[in-house]
């Protein structure tokens, strides 16, 4: 069963055979579905902040999100290799052909969703793969 996410929760789906970030579609209603997103970590808190870009022009680091994507499925994937492998790294990941459902929180003082990279949990597989958060 599903847990209903509260006012200010928000998930994320790293899946690391694929290095790609899920984020859902309620993740984006929660920080006001921006057209571009930044991703912060702090490696001594574990900590990774997913912050919208909502003024000025992108830079460097700057993801754009498919809003195509994001009505179609309900999320949109973001590939990044190196920073899926850092993540694995800070959250001491072993098996790597696993996806971990993270949750987070809106802080106002952090302008954005915070999530804890120590407080995951692995998606679990079906006997079609993935369930419906990992969609397998």
């Amino acid at each position: 069963m599903e847990q209903k996410l509260k006012k200010g929760e928000a998930d994320i789906k790293i899946d690391f055979k694929t290095s790609t970030i899920t984020v859902f579609k309620e993740t984006l209603e929660v920080i006001k579905n921006p057209e571009f997103i930044e991703i912060k970590v702090n490696p001594k808190e574990k900590l990774l902040v997913l912050s919208p870009v909502m003024f000025g022009a992108p830079v460097l680091g700057h993801t754009k999100v498919n809003k195509k994507q994001v009505e179609k499925m309900q999320c949109f994937d973001m590939v990044a290799s190196t920073i899926v492998y850092k993540l694995g790294e800070l959250m001491g990941i072993l098996d790597y052909k696993s996806q971990y459902l993270i949750h987070g929180k809106f802080s106002s003082s952090m302008d954005g969703i915070v999530f804890d990279l120590k407080d995951y949990v692995i998606v679990p597989k079906t006997k079609k793969g993935f369930d419906e958060k990992g969609k397998y």
